[in-house]
């Protein structure tokens, strides 16, 4: 076993188990959370962590814009080497007699379909299953699946055969909420266990804010777009002395055409805003590809309400994905750039160029402000490259927290996300 885990680990073991979430990713955990809600959230009776996982609402076509399976796999090395292990450590500095390093999982089915298994998907949730059962043994103690649908035992009866006996005798399955809600709190505490799950504790929804904020943002709107020739955000509202960040992830290979509708406020942006933007992915759509990330706009400038509007040339039965995500900050009146220079103009023209190329289409542009690119908002696009940790040789990295022993949801890229993060959650499931 020892040799398999050396063995198993190798790879993750170049990057230090990837210590940088955001790196693991390829995009903020903030923005992963928002498609994959999963937290830890206080301690259970006997002093494990409480983590609560809830695949059943994950946006599968969120998903695909954000990340890959590859990146989930990274996070998964990240969350159990660096976030589980920490919160251990914690656990022993506050109770010097706390000896048993295990967890309790919630894992909440409410919402999900299992119609999309297949044989790569369930492959995926195997190799997560073979990395905690080898690498992170005995560090379960409950499995707790919860709001199970009623096919869920026949996906159930292919994963149990990945696992021992007595690892299966850790897993508990309940459908009915009069029967969880009471189990539950058999291991939680009232006052740790959150609202929604019938504790006394904040709702979820207010700790997966709280724990994943980052720095300096007030809020954060997060919208993921099916777009069949047409689609909307919801409504961003910026108040007076804000200004707002906006960027597009994607791996469609049509191009979406973004552009401003503002219910009000207009009067303040219309020399910032530069109305449309071409977006499309720069990859050849090849799975393995990290997806595309633009940034349209650093800087709209408050009080105002809009929305972006997209139109991209799909056809009748076709679609594609685009997320968009806005960050709300207080305005930096020290840093600003000087938004009249136009070293940005070739990007207009190129935009005009492209749009004149589509004037056969019918795009409906109501409510929209258009104008050039300022200096100061260029379109970006970004890329992260990982890099090995320095010290590639090592067997064993000194930063470790924790030591290991030696929306088209029919598509196959969506279909592997989809159960690879369940298997995220369901790769918990070690010895």
């Amino acid at each position: 076993m020892l040799e398999c885990a050396v063995h198993m680990r190798r790879s993750a073991s170049k990057y230090d188990f990837y210590p940088d979430a955001r790196k693991a990713l390829h995009v903020e955990p903030s923005i992963f959370i928002s498609q994959y809600p999963q937290i830890y959230c206080g301690q259970c009776k006997e002093g494990y962590p409480l983590f609560i996982s809830k695949p059943g609402v994950l946006n599968v076509a969120g998903l695909e814009c954000i990340t890959t399976v590859k990146g989930i796999l990274n996070y998964h090395w990240h969350a159990m080497v660096h976030d589980f292990g920490a919160r251990l450590q914690a656990a022993k500095r506050e109770n010097p007699n706390f000896q048993r390093f295990e967890v309790v999982c919630i894992i909440d089915l409410e919402n999900l379909a299992v119609s999309n298994v297949g044989k790569r998907p369930l492959n995926i949730i195997k190799l997560q299953t073979e990395i905690d059962s080898i690498c992170f043994p005995e560090s379960l103690h409950k499995f707790v699946i919860i709001n199970a649908p009623s096919a869920f035992p026949m996906l159930w009866n292919i994963m149990k055969s990945w696992i021992t006996p007595r690892t299966r005798a850790k897993v508990e399955i309940f459908s009915q909420r009069s029967h969880w809600e009471p189990r539950i709190l058999e291991l939680v505490n009232m006052n740790e266990l959150p609202s929604d799950y019938g504790g006394l504790g904040s709702p979820t929804h207010l700790l997966l804010e709280q724990q994943n904020k980052e720095e300096g943002v007030l809020r954060q709107y997060v919208y993921t777009l099916v777009v069949c020739k047409s689609s909307k955000t919801g409504l961003i509202e910026l108040k007076k002395g804000e200004e707002v960040e906006l960027f597009v992830m994607t791996r469609s290979l049509r191009e979406g055409v973004f552009s401003f509708c503002f219910q009000s406020g207009d009067q303040n942006n219309k020399a910032l805003i530069a109305s449309p933007w071409v977006i499309k992915h720069n990859g050849k759509g090849l799975e393995e590809e990290s997806p595309t990330r633009q940034t349209l706009l650093h800087q709209v400038k408050g009080p105002c309400v809009f929305y972006l509007k997209v139109n991209c040339d799909t056809g009748s039965w076709s679609s594609e994905s685009f997320l968009v995500a806005a960050k709300v900050r207080k305005i930096d009146h020290e840093n600003r750039e000087n938004i009249h220079s136009p070293r940005n103009e070739s990007r207009s023209k190129h935009n005009a160029q492209v749009l004149s190329n589509r004037s056969n289409q019918n795009f409906d542009n109501d409510f929209i402000v258009s104008s050039v690119i300022p200096d100061s908002f260029p379109v970006h696009t970004k890329s992260i490259e990982e890099k090995p940790h320095k010290d590639e040789s090592s067997t064993e990295s000194s930063h470790s927290s924790f030591q290991i022993l030696e929306e088209n949801p029919m598509s196959p890229r969506s279909d592997s996300l989809m159960f690879g993060c369940l298997g995220w959650s369901c790769g918990l499931l070690w010895k």
